[in-house]
């Protein structure tokens, strides 16, 4: 049962690896982006002002939770969801305009 447990750890080791590799080389590509469209940016590009600095700052103080914790739990869903947020088309006349 141990080995199971290992080798299933492993795998999913093995494919976080693999995935970050993935988004190193999709990273290091040039886009070459059309007009009137907008270059896919990554969590740490968006969040990566001050402002988001210290939102994330005081959601961690307020959690009570390790480091690590924090970055799984809390820091990681809040990177994806940047990066899929960003994806949507905005409105030039919604509350998204200017954004």
């Amino acid at each position: 049962m141990l080995e199971v447990r290992e080798e299933a750890r492993n795998r999913r080791k093995l494919l976080r690896e693999r995935t970050v590799e993935e988004n190193k080389v999709i990273t290091e590509t040039p886009l070459i982006v059309p007009d009137g469209f907008i270059v896919p940016q990554t969590a740490e590009n968006l969040l990566s002002n001050v402002r988001c600095e210290l939102l994330l700052k005081a959601i961690w103080q307020r959690t009570s939770r390790s480091p690590s914790q924090f970055k799984q739990l809390y820091q990681r869903p809040i990177e994806r969801y940047a990066e899929l947020v960003k994806k949507f088309p905005a409105s030039e006349s919604h509350h998204h305009a200017n954004a």
